[in-house]
């Protein structure tokens, strides 16, 4: 691609929903495909979220991830030309977990400046639900029908588990006001272990857990955190995370105690079922601040 200032630059492609483009023009099919698959991926938080995507497009399919329960909603359109009102068609339309889970950025949250709209809201319909999209499955829709045309390479997000901190069963520190956290709320002045319960987990060992938080720090000091799964002290704890002055810090001063990052860790010990707990343990005094955790 080549910008303005005639400065060429090259992106690699992850998923393939375009394959005709590697050698020859975008067609009205691609520029749908490509359209549907940017706006699926759009965080208007600037916060990295874990997905699940179902489409009708061979690079996509179909199929559910148990780790991801939460049907966010379906994006489709076409933000590569104006229709004939000189406007972009870029829409969305919620799915029945859009109000399930909610992460900054990302479909109920009360997303600002988002670039797509929902045209499906109506007196019969006022959440916006997929409804007049056709759907063969319950994956996701086929197609969805909005400004007097049928997009046929819809794609459809499911999100995964998202347990807040100030929420958690037992908690290790002080629930402060957040105005960029998710749920407007933090964790903070974590000093005893916050333990988080319902967690539900498809198989046995280990899972991916997304540790969202807080750092407002200016000067680097050591910040750790045990994360276990199933356990408080023992088991394979395969989940510390810490911040030092070193470099390669999972726990970086994220720009101030509002601002939000991530850290992942993997522990084990997770069961099948829904039983699941973890506790999140500071070590050597006070963790960063928790805005809250994800298990995929």
């Amino acid at each position: 691609q080549q910008d303005q200032y005639n400065n060429w630059y090259t992106f690699k492609g992850a998923i393939g929903v375009a394959p005709g483009w590697e050698t020859g023009a975008c067609d009205l099919t691609c520029q749908q495909a490509v359209s549907a698959c940017m706006m699926a991926h759009i965080n208007t938080a600037g916060v990295h979220i874990p997905l699940w995507m179902d489409s009708p497009l061979t690079a996509i399919g179909w199929g559910q991830n148990p780790q991801y329960p939460n049907r966010e909603g379906t994006f489709f359109g076409n933000i590569f030309t104006t229709n004939s009102a000189g406007t972009i068609d870029a829409f969305y339309c919620n799915g029945p977990g859009w109000n399930k889970d909610v992460v900054p950025g990302r479909l109920g949250a009360n997303q600002a400046d988002a670039p797509y709209a929902n045209p499906f809201i109506s007196g019969t319909n006022p959440n916006g639900y997929c409804l007049p999209c056709a759907s063969s499955r319950p994956d996701g829709p086929d197609s969805c029908p909005a400004n007097g045309t049928t997009f046929a390479t819809p794609i459809t997000v499911w999100r995964g588990q998202a347990f807040q901190a100030e929420s958690a069963t037992t908690k290790g520190g002080t629930v402060v006001n957040c105005a960029s956290c998710s749920g407007g709320k933090r964790l903070s002045n974590i000093t005893s272990p916050t333990t988080i319960t319902g967690i539900f987990s498809a198989t046995i060992g280990s899972h991916s857990v997304l540790v969202y938080y807080t750092n407002g720090d200016s000067v680097a000091h050591t910040m750790q955190i045990n994360v276990y799964a199933n356990s408080t002290t023992t088991g394979s704890v395969a989940g510390t995370v810490k911040k030092t002055t070193g470099g390669g810090a999972s726990f970086p001063p994220t720009g101030g105690w509002d601002k939000v990052g991530s850290a992942l860790v993997a522990p084990s010990g997770f069961v099948s079922g829904t039983n699941n707990w973890m506790t999140l343990t500071p070590i050597n005094g006070r963790g960063p601040d928790l805005d809250w955790v994800e298990v995929e």
